[in-house]
């Protein structure tokens, strides 16, 4: 198994054994691999079987790569099935062989579908259904939310998964508060003011409970003004910043 060593001769020396593997003849006439292993990379938690369809490859392709990843050390099999890659493998991949947009676009299309359900607009509340399908894949969903948040051209989906994934953490603790963050400082950078009220609408909510830092009134004062600038009649009339005390 690889391990981490100390000093940057280590590190070097892992980096050339990760990448002597990558390019190691039955890796390379396994044309999908690298790919595959890419997608992988998102995945700190691993995955299940029957969630390897969702990679944008054909079937048969994938298992293919599978076969051939297992056979070179590259993933490994966890204790409960899971197909996994090891931490320094998945940084180096990430670093010098991402997965294109294109065919990291089933992966995302799960993983985001995976955060919506947890958004009920009627209750404003997750339903214990929803909260029971994501649990087990808290972890992924951030990495892959993470990642496209700081890759994908168009980020919208990927904001609106981590607002999601803001209603999990707001109604169960479980997830981080740095997803909410990251989500807002990307739908500024792409002024994604809808999507930056909805944000800021969520961190109030947590702030207003003290489960965050900030001043809920304050949040809840910038959501105001950017849902009247995007014409969101209801999130100006639904916002506490109207109301005296809030929530």
């Amino acid at each position: 198994m690889l391990k981490r060593g100390s000093g940057a001769d280590r590190l070097s020396s892992l980096d050339v054994s990760i990448e002597l593997s990558i390019s190691s003849p039955r890796v390379q006439q396994q044309y999908a691999a690298v790919s595959t292993l890419a997608l992988l990379c998102l995945l700190p938690q691993g995955v299940i079987d029957t969630d390897i369809r969702h990679f944008a490859l054909e079937g048969g392709i994938v298992a293919a790569s599978v076969s051939c990843l297992l056979r070179t050390s590259l993933a490994y099999r966890t204790a409960d099935g899971r197909l996994r890659v090891l931490a320094p493998i998945r940084d180096f991949m990430l670093l010098h062989h991402p997965p294109t947009e294109a065919d990291a676009s089933g992966l995302y299309k799960h993983y985001f579908s995976l955060a919506e359900l947890l958004v009920n607009e009627k209750t404003g509340q997750s339903s214990p259904q929803a909260i029971a399908a994501v649990s087990p894949e808290v972890e992924n969903i951030h990495s892959v939310i993470h990642y496209a948040l700081d890759h994908l051209s168009d980020p919208r989906p990927a904001v609106q998964a981590a607002h999601g994934m803001s209603a999990l953490f707001a109604d169960t603790g479980v997830g981080s508060f740095g997803l909410l963050q990251h989500a807002v400082r990307t739908a500024r950078e792409h002024a994604l003011e809808d999507l930056v009220a909805e944000l800021l609408y969520s961190w109030g909510r947590l702030a207003f409970i003290s489960a965050t830092p900030g001043s809920a009134q304050t949040l809840w004062e910038e959501a105001r003004t950017l849902f009247a600038k995007s014409g969101n009649h209801r999130g100006t009339i639904d916002n506490p910043a109207r109301r005296p005390g809030g929530l």
